[in-house]
């Protein structure tokens, strides 16, 4: 059992850090990629049914409710993609794994009782940190990928890394956005480690090397996500029982509208780098496009989905153009329905990491709770809402075994209880 757990716990980091294992094998194997997410994702699904069929946890109702009705949901509008719009069945499936296999994962994962150490995988997480901030750091300081971006077998490719005639860092990842989400989840994870003296020092300016890093990326949506975080951070370290602190997504979504609100009213402002925000002109104009074809069509396309995927990797006859906002593509994929039900599997999720801070106050609970709180500030301006969701895992293969009663749960919070019960 501890080597599945480990082999488990190495998958998922190498998902978290998802350009690793093809790095790995381009270096090993002559530029070559045998090994990508998919077979992996399907090996760590299967091994979390296995762990939920062997030690099953019992599942908070409505998580349980929400997630079957969102599979069930998927299922069912397979039909309208498929026989409705005929759309290719190997591009349903793409469209499928892109978006929707993390949220599977993080649900097999709260099933099952895996109580890997939350130490050991912060260490990780600090050790595998200091090699991505370093080759991060790297790329910055020369200008050059130093990494391959391409394998030479065509099945790698590192996207989105020329940003206004630069190249963006992108470390051990496949896109510069999610080396920006891992350096704001790092950050976070800092911030929510114990307060013991000098130590606490040493948290501190290893988060501020994290979002030093993060800023390499040049990925505006990071730096926001990376406010919005912080914030979430103080408020779960500080109140986190507060009447305050279930609304922080809606304090991240306000802080994302906020900056929109500003480019409408004070207009964009050419410059260079990341303060030139003329690209947001384009960005609105990419936003009513694909707002009409998402809900100007017919009331069933409306509602269901047109199946259209911002991939590069699914070779739909669709479009990937950039639509870079969650609110829009999940209709575009799966409809209104789709995204109400996406919605309430955020809203869910939520709050029990929620209450699993308030229950355990563990640092890994906080920084996955605060960077879940920004997810929605994010979405405003990216669909990397799975990217995020496999962080989930952290907090779920670490978390404790529920007490099998009142008894065990004294003796868990070191309440002397008598030997005859």
């Amino acid at each position: 059992m501890k080597l599945f757990r480990g082999l488990l716990l190495l998958g998922i980091l190498f998902v978290v850090i998802d350009g690793a294992l093809p790095q790995l094998q381009m270096l090993l194997l002559g530029g070559r990629v045998i090994i990508g997410l998919l077979p992996l994702k399907v090996f760590m699904a299967i091994s979390l049914i296995g762990f939920a069929l062997y030690r099953p946890r019992k599942q908070q109702q409505v998580l349980t409710v929400v997630s079957l009705a969102f599979a069930g949901y998927l299922l069912v509008d397979i039909l309208h993609l498929w026989l409705g719009l005929e759309l290719p069945a190997i591009d349903l499936f793409g469209g499928y794994w892109v978006y929707y296999s993390s949220f599977l994962l993080v649900f097999l994962a709260g099933c099952s009782v895996l109580e890997i150490s939350e130490k050991g995988i912060i260490r990780f997480l600090i050790f595998l940190f200091f090699i991505c901030a370093a080759i991060g750091i790297a790329q910055y300081l020369t200008g050059w990928t130093l990494l391959p971006t391409r394998s030479s077998d065509g099945s790698f490719t590192v996207g989105a890394v020329g940003f206004l005639g630069v190249n963006r860092v992108f470390s051990l990842f496949i896109f510069p956005g999610t080396f920006g989400i891992f350096c704001v989840f790092m950050t976070g994870l800092f911030l929510s480690m114990p307060v013991r003296g000098m130590r606490f020092a040493g948290w501190i300016v290893l988060a501020v090397l994290a979002s030093a890093v993060c800023y390499t990326t040049l990925i505006r949506s990071c730096y926001l996500e990376l406010i919005a975080t912080v914030f979430s951070v103080a408020v779960l370290r500080m109140r986190p029982r507060s009447l305050f602190a279930p609304l922080l997504p809606v304090a991240g979504i306000l802080l994302g509208l906020a900056v929109i609100a500003k480019n409408l009213i004070f207009g964009a402002v050419a410059g260079s780098g990341v303060t030139d925000s003329s690209s947001f002109i384009a960005r609105l104009l990419e936003w009513r496009y694909y707002a009409d074809v998402a809900f100007s069509g017919s009331f069933v396309n409306m509602m269901f989905g047109e199946g259209i995927v911002q991939s590069e990797r699914v070779a739909t006859g669709s479009s990937v153009a950039p639509v870079d906002n969650i609110f829009l593509s999940y209709p575009l994929h799966i409809g209104v329905v789709g995204l109400l039900l996406v919605l309430a599997f955020y809203v869910v999720i939520w709050l029990d990491l929620l209450a699993k801070v308030k229950r355990l106050n563990r640092p890994i609970d906080i920084a996955v709770a605060a960077l879940w709180s920004s997810a929605l500030c994010l979405g405003l301006y990216s669909i990397d809402i799975p990217a995020v969701a496999t962080y989930l895992l952290l907090t779920y293969i670490s978390y404790p075994r529920e007490p099998s009663s009142v008894k065990e749960a004294f003796i868990e919070e070191g309440i002397p209880v008598s030997v005859t019960g």
